[in-house]
């Protein structure tokens, strides 16, 4: 009994030296499972396990697969605590990759992720699924498609040309539907809480919302620059620099918000509004409770995170950090902004990776996906080579397949690349539980 007390506040006896040396432990989880642990090159068992009874201090933890790029990381262990390795990605050495379709301009992942909207050099449009098999008929158009813009249930997508003209690509009919959305839209999105219902501003002010189904066209409210809908309210930055919020129903309503010395130019808000503000020096800044803290002097783009706990913030062209508004048990403390990756070469189109975890970025034509794990160094792989300047990269379901486009022989293509294979994956058995 005495033993067992030592042991769970974070003591082990040394029967040796008869005395109580402080102990932890390391909760480790990887994707794929069923990976070997080393802790200190010693073999134990297979992720997800727990590695306990450490002596206090440094160890060097690897995690290996066939198959796959071992991965390998430095931790500390501390007396009664567990170190905490749940976030394990392993990327295969190979990484398979699959033409879907070529001479793209530009293509769309669905939100359910499972169809992809894509638009061709030669006014086509198609919608195929994550084989590259056609779901519709090739849709034409006057001009050429330059942006895609699926519905939250993913059944239809709005396609904008070069000539500003919207259509409404429905997947239950064959032809396109042209929209009454004017060409002066200054931002547009999908209504996440009214089905089927658009809302954008337009340079003359206001912010209007589109109903597919009534074709029917209402002013929420006037003399908006910027707006940003979650699941209950509408938040508006208007001209003169004042920030409101909106139902869905166009009804003003009274929320607390921030007064801030200098123009607000955008807002980013989760669907359960969670809000980060930018302003006209590019300074960013977020909301907590009834005040406001700065997370950044400079932002040049910024995203939440899945769970909506977490922001990237890439601060210049070249520097990617971690912002914790609210996320426990990771490394980054909460209200603090981390480092994650500084380079000498320009970051393009950074965003979340599969969770709430990892990022992925572009860098010359070099895809990237790298933990947000400060602890010893992130780990950051190469997944792909584009040779593009902005391949566009879009996550797939549960991030195992990664589309972009890529160019060859002066050709673009729409590629898949599967991150999560099958081959070479040991016989999955019950394992043992992590504790939680």
């Amino acid at each position: 009994a005495p033993l067992l007390i030592l042991y769970a506040i974070g003591y082990s006896y040394n029967f040796d030296k008869a005395t109580a040396e402080p102990v932890g432990v390391i909760l480790l989880d990887s994707k794929p499972r069923r990976a070997e642990i080393y802790v200190n090159e010693k073999k134990y068992s297979r992720t997800p396990d727990a590695v306990s009874g450490l002596p206090v201090g440094e160890y060097s933890t690897q995690v290996t697969l066939d198959g796959y790029r071992p991965w390998q990381k430095i931790v500390s262990v501390s007396a009664g605590r567990a170190t905490e390795l749940r976030d394990i990605l392993l990327i295969p050495k190979d990484i398979p990759s699959t033409d879907l379709a070529e001479n793209v301009s530009s293509f769309s992942l669905s939100p359910d992720r499972k169809l992809i909207a894509v638009a061709f050099a030669n006014k086509k449009m198609e919608i195929i699924d994550s084989s590259g098999a056609q779901m519709l008929p090739p849709i034409s158009f006057n001009q050429q498609v330059k942006s895609l813009l699926w519905s939250p249930g993913s059944d239809s997508v709005i396609a904008r040309d070069t000539f500003d003209v919207y259509w409404l690509v429905d997947l239950s009919r064959q032809n396109p539907l042209r929209v009454p959305i004017p060409s002066t839209v200054t931002h547009m999105v999908w209504d996440m809480h009214v089905p089927g219902r658009i809302l954008y501003t337009s340079r003359g002010g206001s912010l209007l919302a589109y109903q597919v189904r009534t074709d029917a066209v209402i002013t929420i409210a006037d003399e908006v620059e910027y707006f940003a809908p979650t699941e209950r309210l509408i938040y508006t930055v208007h001209t003169n620099g004042n920030l409101s919020a909106y139902t869905t129903q166009g009804q003003k309503t009274y929320v607390k918000l921030p007064v801030f010395e200098k123009k607000v130019a955008g807002i980013l808000a989760t669907p359960d509004s969670n809000l980060v503000y930018q302003l006209e020096d590019t300074s960013l800044w977020i909301q907590d409770g009834e005040q406001s803290t700065q997370v950044s002097t400079a932002s040049k783009s910024s995203g939440w995170s899945p769970d909506g706990r977490l922001l990237f913030v890439q601060t210049d062209d070249y520097s990617l950090h971690v912002y914790n508004a609210s996320a426990e048990n990771i490394s980054i403390p909460v209200s603090e902004r981390y480092l994650i990756v500084r380079l000498t070469d320009r970051i393009v189109n950074p965003q979340w990776y599969a969770g709430s975890r990892h990022l992925i970025y572009q860098v010359k034509d070099e895809l990237h996906i790298i933990e947000i794990d400060t602890r010893d160094h992130p780990i950051d792989e190469t997944i792909a080579s584009t040779n593009l300047g902005f391949a566009d990269a879009t996550v797939g379901k549960d991030g195992a397949t990664i589309y972009y486009l890529a160019r060859n022989d002066e050709v673009v293509r729409l590629k898949s690349s599967s991150l999560i294979t099958s081959e070479n994956l040991p016989e999955t058995g019950a394992g043992v539980k992590v504790p939680e």
